[in-house]
């Protein structure tokens, strides 16, 4: 069910700001971004990491922008048995994601609500050992259509503008949630 209303929503914010954006054209700005991600088990650890490549369109007085965004995200995790067994699981996920943006708070804010509809392709590797006799070694791949929706807050920093930011992904990255430092050029 909440997987339906973030899709639900996601499509209308980007419709939204796809019809404003088209009514000026802005200047694009370069941004890339780093970070880690937070999960159920030790939410106050980070469990992996990713990467993000973007491109951002919004006119300076407006509260719409537009961002097109290529991430990357891992993930490492390993588990031991009582009878000896050793699991190692490698998650990772590439994604390519149109996101709407919105400025929250008026105009001259810098908190702003993100959300967007992307391609999700996720893959895993889980190796099992059993005293180091044995080896199990399984993989899974999946593509997927997923949205995201999320709070990030723009400030300045060194002269250049800067992000932080962190999204809900319906796709990818099971229970965890990244958190984004991120520039733009």
């Amino acid at each position: 069910m909440l997987r339906r209303w973030l899709v639900l929503g996601s499509v209308a914010l980007v419709c939204l700001t796809t019809s404003a954006a088209a009514q000026s054209i802005a200047p694009l700005r370069f941004g890339v971004a780093l970070g880690s991600a937070f999960g159920d088990d030790e939410w106050w650890w980070p469990d992996g990491g990713h990467a993000a490549l973007s491109l951002t369109s919004q006119q300076p007085g407006s509260r719409f922008g537009l961002r097109v965004e290529a991430m990357f995200d891992y993930n490492t995790s390993g588990s031991s048995g009582l009878d000896g067994r050793i699991s190692m699981a490698q998650q990772r996920t590439l994604s390519l994601t149109i996101n709407s943006t919105y400025r929250l708070l008026g105009r001259s804010s810098r908190l702003y609500a993100i959300a967007g509809l992307g391609v999700y392709q996720y893959s895993s590797e889980v190796r099992t050992h059993d005293f180091g006799t044995t080896q199990e070694v399984r993989t899974f791949t999946d593509a997927t259509l997923g949205a995201n929706l999320g709070l990030g807050l723009n400030f300045t920093a060194f002269g250049r503008e800067m992000f932080v930011e962190s999204r809900l992904h319906s796709a990818g990255f099971g229970d965890r949630v990244p958190l984004s430092l991120g520039i733009r050029f």
